[in-house]
């Protein structure tokens, strides 16, 4: 992976989660293209899986619905969910390559490292590239392969059956993560000294005041998703974050 360096982060950035939008439209190249023509917008962040036949695509859900029926990504060839608009990975990166923006991508599964290090083993990239995943491992093995890049822990699991879409399932998951922040703390700060990473990702609220500051003292970057509340980016803003993963772009202007 060739890359023109790190830029040093001066302002929290302002990166465009799932490609800058949600439901049916996340993910798409429409979205990532309207992102990338937006001035204020930093960079945009995608979901990254792989298909039955190790095609990359950028779908956040590991199931997709096909005549009626609930199925597994991992276990279809991409000509069978082509058609339901979900794009290579490769058209999304000569999409952004030449935009000078982040390019933040989020591994949702471990199969799609060998992938994604082939890919980008040998191309050039006109910004700064993030890896998010859930698994230290992964983020461990991915950079072995691809030196340079900005390696992010998310806070988060491994969500294969798609609990995430389920309201309930989703508030225990904030509720416990919140309940559980110090002791992330302290094991962050034990594993953190063993295995290098540059920045963790994280539900906006997970991220309190004394949270943000012990990740910061830690000298990690922090990101911070799940809001499009204005008042509450505002907030999370004075905190010191290194960065806000937004869906609806069109509130940046008042942010300013």
């Amino acid at each position: 992976m060739k890359k023109n360096g790190h830029k040093k982060v001066t302002k929290t950035l302002m990166i465009a989660h799932r490609g800058g939008a949600n439901g049916v439209l996340e993910n798409r190249i429409d979205a990532i293209n309207k992102s990338l023509d937006i001035p204020e917008i930093d960079g945009v962040e995608i979901d990254l899986r792989q298909t039955k036949d190790k095609i990359l695509v950028a779908h956040h859900d590991r199931g997709v619905y096909l005549n009626g029926h609930r199925v597994w990504i991992d276990e279809l060839s991409y000509n069978e969910i082509k058609h339901l608009d979900i794009p290579k990975f490769e058209q999304i990166f000569a999409s952004v390559v030449n935009s000078g923006k982040i390019l933040n991508i989020d591994l949702k599964e471990e199969s799609v490292v060998e992938s994604l290090g082939e890919f980008l083993s040998n191309k050039k990239y006109n910004g700064n590239l993030y890896f998010d995943c859930y698994d230290l491992n992964v983020l461990l093995t991915l950079e072995e392969k691809l030196v340079g890049g900005n390696y992010c822990l998310s806070l988060t699991f491994k969500d294969s059956r798609d609990l995430s879409r389920h309201f309930f399932a989703r508030m225990l998951w904030i509720f416990t993560t919140v309940f559980l922040s110090r002791a992330a703390t302290f094991l962050l700060k034990r594993r953190v000294k063993k295995i290098k990473v540059d920045g963790i990702s994280v539900h906006y609220r997970f991220a309190g005041p004394q949270f943000v500051r012990h990740l910061k003292n830690l000298g990690l970057k922090v990101f911070v998703y799940g809001t499009d509340e204005v008042a509450t980016i505002k907030k999370i803003i004075t905190y010191g974050v290194d960065g806000i993963k937004i869906e609806d772009t069109t509130i940046l202007n008042q942010l300013h």
